[in-house]
């Protein structure tokens, strides 16, 4: 595949330009739905006076999450950790590394929403509030909304096994994910939120410097 560079990033070219989320009028039309669209328990795209001022909140929450996963990632894969924290020594939580990660990743997305002054509750209207406020506007690539879909879609994988896991009643088939499996998802999904958190940073802190 090829690379394409930008910044001290590269990104793989996987998705083609015809992809609906690339398409301007696409872009624009369901930018402006998300603005209208309500429902008892969300709100899902609105433009606040103010919210700017949570940007770097937002950015530091996304940084945080970063660390935390690194963090558990050093224990699950470190049995000294593990003996000093008197944990077993199957100990693993690659479900809170994967969760925590794609809530940097959420926290990144909705610091470069606020911005501009959105706010958002929701994953597809933050996409496509992204792709309004910066992709069109050739400011962020549009292989960072690809690793966005991706993050959400590693996690809502993890939340499904973990479910099913739950409704089984022999207490032993909880743990029944494969671990290698979650481990390279857990892996896979923290390299991308470090490419997307650190990209949106650098857009966010050179619109501060201007």
């Amino acid at each position: 595949m090829v690379l394409k560079p930008f910044g001290r990033l590269y990104w793989k070219q996987k998705m083609s330009d015809k992809n609906p989320i690339f398409n301007k009028r696409e872009i624009e039309n369901q930018f402006e739905e998300y603005l209208r669209k309500e429902s008892k328990d969300r709100f899902y795209l609105r433009k606040k006076i103010g919210v700017k001022r949570l940007t770097k909140n937002y950015l530091r929450n996304a940084r945080h999450n970063l660390l935390v996963g690194k963090m558990m990632m050093g224990v699950v894969e470190n049995a000294g950790i593990k003996e000093q924290l008197v944990l077993p020594d199957d100990f693993q939580c690659y479900s809170w590394v994967i969760a925590i990660s794609y809530y940097a990743m959420y926290h990144a997305a909705l610091s470069a929403l606020a911005k501009q002054n959105y706010k958002s509750d929701d994953h597809q209207a933050t996409k496509y509030a992204l792709a309004k406020l910066y992709v069109i506007k050739d400011e962020l690539e549009k292989e960072a909304l690809e690793l966005f879909d991706q993050g959400k879609k590693i996690l809502e994988e993890e939340y499904i096994i973990t479910l099913d896991d739950a409704r089984k009643k022999d207490r032993a088939a909880r743990y029944s994910a494969d671990p290698e499996y979650e481990k390279s998802k857990a892996q896979e999904i923290m390299q991308d939120a470090k490419k997307f958190v650190k990209r949106l940073a650098e857009i966010i802190e050179f619109k501060e410097e201007k």
